[in-house]
């Protein structure tokens, strides 16, 4: 941009000029598939369902937990259990002699050619998305929710590499209406997980992270419904579809050698296996698992069938195995995920299993065995699950006097994406003209007419609702130049002071004074001075820049 301002500047001498003006002149960022249908029916209540109280601190015996469910009883540690009464037990008794008919084919070989003596580790940690306090499930009953929730997030790690907390809370507000006598917090199986999601819960895997997902319930209890989050507040997009969900019981009846084959086989295929145990909770009983949890090292190893007992209130639990140790000699563990939060003693919220226990012991007084054992089928649809990741933009800078067209790179953009540049407290710039040529290159146009100077973030959203935030990563930039310089007027010789007004954002940085107007700079500064010896008409040049673009501004100095 140009103007003119005239000084004047004659060959009288009229002013002696004293400035007292701080500058001087011169320079100056393989899983398998297994169709619902050929899967083993399962029915009956809960094979795993533990309640507690929210409590943190190691319990002594005086700190008991009750629940307001009238089926339910209060345990001596500060873990509250549903009862397995006679019903249950008759139905367990079923369940185990269906499922025993028809077994899950996880080892195809025998226990020798799968060499379970030789010593070896696993470790499916790294697709479990969260642990500890993040995994409590409080008070209300859904430990077979948390368990089954935690099998389908390694699926989907293992699978498609998409590592997200899904939303236990979406399956307690839904199942069974989220209320009444048998809703989620009142006990479930991994049969009813997996029928929650063919059916009222419908193909999708929500978000933790949607609004409305996150979990509440941790205070509720079997009667204590309704749940605390209406379903209708749930956010269902993003979700996760899947096209089949199935469960099978792996056989540990064979023999202990087999058992531990088959599981190890399932785990070394990336799938958790998720553990039903039960035992009788008497204060007869010391070993018992809430005196374990309570009390052991975080590395000490608990034996189930030990833990058993053989008199006091039946009781249940579901946790999920995501790892072993085997030395080889007869010594090893499971390393299990419990939903029952974090102690001093258990930092991760994780304990270890004895490997090589009696896995066909019976619990006393009934003929199913001490400790179940399943896995679970998942298939994704691949084309729903594309998680955009930006890893670049180019141009990384715009100006806000109009549009500018930009290159997003990255992997898994899908046809139909929407694109659009974010910032608190602003009105999206929404992208147009958007084009997906490939699954890692996206192009558009962004109008930054008018629009506040600063950093902004780029946003991909697929049309499945999953989406990508490149935060603080593209420059909306802003430069004005201008000066003033000082005197007027004057006789020559006469020294001119200039200073800089230009702004901008970026805020300018550099500056170039051309006193001779041959384009070569004569200072640089914001501040600079030159000193005209005769009259005439002379012409000042200053660009400025400030890392993005520079501009230029001329004033013509007149004579009178």
């Amino acid at each position: 941009m140009k103007r003119r301002q005239p000084v004047q500047i004659t060959g009288l001498f009229l002013l002696l000029i004293i400035l007292a003006i701080p500058f001087s002149c011169g320079d100056l960022i393989p899983s398998g598939q297994m169709d619902i249908a050929d899967g083993p029916s399962v029915t009956g209540k809960d094979l795993a369902l533990i309640q507690r109280t929210e409590t943190q601190e190691i319990p002594g015996e005086e700190q008991v937990t009750s629940s307001s469910c009238p089926e339910c009883q209060s345990g001596s540690e500060s873990y509250g259990v549903m009862i397995v009464d006679e019903s249950m037990m008759q139905e367990l008794e079923e369940m185990n002699a269906n499922d025993m008919a028809h077994p899950l084919p996880m080892a195809t070989e025998t226990a020798a050619k799968l060499r379970i003596s030789s010593a070896g580790d696993k470790d499916l940690s790294q697709y479990v998305p969260y642990f500890g306090n993040n995994r409590n499930q409080g008070s209300c009953g859904n430990c077979w929710a948390f368990a089954g929730t935690g099998l389908t997030e390694v699926s989907m790690a293992v699978q498609t590499g998409v590592t997200d907390r899904l939303s236990v809370q979406y399956l307690n507000s839904l199942y069974n209406g989220g209320t009444g006598s048998s809703w989620a917090c009142c006990g479930g199986n991994l049969g009813y997980y997996t029928g929650f999601y063919s059916g009222t819960g419908g193909k999708k895997l929500v978000p933790w992270s949607n609004t409305g997902a996150s979990y509440v319930d941790g205070y509720k209890s079997c009667g204590s419904y309704p749940t605390a989050q209406p379903a209708a507040q749930i956010a269902t997009n993003p979700n996760y579809p899947i096209t089949s969900m199935s469960y099978g019981r792996i056989d540990t009846w064979t023999s202990d050698e087999l058992a531990i084959a088959n599981i190890k086989n399932a785990l070394d295929n990336n799938k958790a296996v998720y553990v039903a145990f039960y035992w009788y909770d008497s204060t007869s009983n010391p070993e018992r698992f809430q005196m374990f949890w309570s009390y052991d090292a975080e590395d000490a190893k608990f034996d189930p069938v030990a833990g058993a007992g053989t008199s006091g209130g039946l009781v249940g639990h579901a946790v999920m195995i995501i790892g072993y140790h085997d030395d080889g000699n007869g010594d090893g563990y499971w390393n299990i995920l419990n939903s029952w939060g974090t102690r001093a003693n258990r930092p991760l919220g994780t304990y270890h299993q004895d490997m090589y226990i009696n896995y066909h012991a019976i619990v006393p007084g009934t003929s199913y065995p001490v400790t179940w054992y399943y896995t679970l089928d998942v298939t994704f649809d691949s084309s729903a699950l594309l998680q955009p990741v930006i890893s670049e933009i180019n141009p990384q800078y715009g100006w806000n006097d109009g549009p500018v067209s930009v290159s997003i790179s990255g992997e898994k953009f899908a046809a139909g994406a929407d694109v659009r540049l974010t910032r608190t407290g602003y009105t999206p710039i929404i992208g147009t003209h958007v084009q997906v040529p490939s699954d890692s290159s996206i192009t558009c146009t962004f109008d930054l007419s008018g629009q506040s100077s600063g950093s902004w973030n780029i946003v991909v959203t697929n049309p499945n609702g999953l989406s990508d935030t490149f935060e603080n990563e593209f420059l909306i930039g802003s430069l004005v130049s201008d000066f003033t310089y000082w005197p007027a007027t004057g006789v020559a010789p006469l020294k001119i002071y200039c200073t800089d007004t230009s702004t901008g954002f970026p805020a300018p940085s550099t500056w170039n004074w051309d006193f001779t107007n041959d384009g070569i700079p004569d200072a640089t500064g914001q501040y600079a001075c030159w000193t005209y010896q005769g009259p005439g008409t002379y012409y000042i040049n200053l660009t400025v820049g400030n890392g993005l673009e520079t501009e230029t501004i001329l004033t013509a100095i007149e004579r009178e």
